[in-house]
């Protein structure tokens, strides 16, 4: 999880949304979850592997950083995700 990863402290992780969204769920992680299908969409994540966030070569561009040998290409979706699938990939993610 992104927040043991970086260390957070329980008062880092509720300070920026302490109210939870009708299923429970803290509104941060919604919105983690959200801005990394649109990333995976634009192809500056690589999506085949699930519970991994791998930085494509086109990620790596925008952040103006040399890929590493072996970075993926671009892999993102050709279209938007409709409401359904982006509600699908959250309830897969948790």
């Amino acid at each position: 999880m992104l927040a043991n990863h970086f260390k957070l402290t329980k008062e880092q992780r509720e300070f920026a949304s302490p109210n939870y969204h009708s299923e429970g769920h803290r509104k941060w992680r919604n919105e983690i979850q959200f801005v990394r299908a649109q990333l995976v969409q634009k192809g500056q994540l690589d999506n085949t592997r699930h519970g991994y966030w791998t930085i494509s070569v086109a990620g790596y561009r925008r952040l103006g950083v040399t890929p590493p040998p072996g970075a993926p290409e671009a892999t993102g979706q050709t279209r938007p995700l409709t409401r359904s699938e982006q509600r699908q990939a959250f309830l897969d993610s948790i």
